[in-house]
């Protein structure tokens, strides 16, 4: 079988959202102008397009932003965030120290 293109899909944890990373993500979903993120039950798919400065959605996390641009540079074009994914304890602490600053 030909397989005309590929692209590389990191896996994170739903985890390293914050509370209002998933308020954000459920709007874009809801918006149907927006094409690049998808939800299903245990989280989200989001296709990065081509260009860093597509990826940087307004009113997201320090820590989103950080998977975004860690994603992008290692070649991903999508990053799917999993209920289920294992999770980076870096990662967890600085969604944590967020949330905080939010409440």
């Amino acid at each position: 079988m030909d397989i005309p293109e590929t692209y590389i899909c990191i896996v994170l944890s739903t985890s390293h959202l914050t509370k209002k990373d998933l308020a954000r993500l459920n709007e874009m979903v809801d918006d149907h102008e927006n094409w690049m993120v998808m939800r299903r039950p245990p989280g989200f798919f989001i296709k990065l397009y081509e260009g860093l400065s597509h990826n940087l959605y307004p009113d997201m996390s320090d820590t989103f932003y950080q998977a975004v641009k860690g994603a992008y540079r290692m070649g991903a074009r999508m990053i799917e965030y999993d209920c289920d994914a294992q999770c980076s304890d870096s990662l967890v602490n600085e969604v944590e120290e967020e949330e905080k600053q939010d409440d």
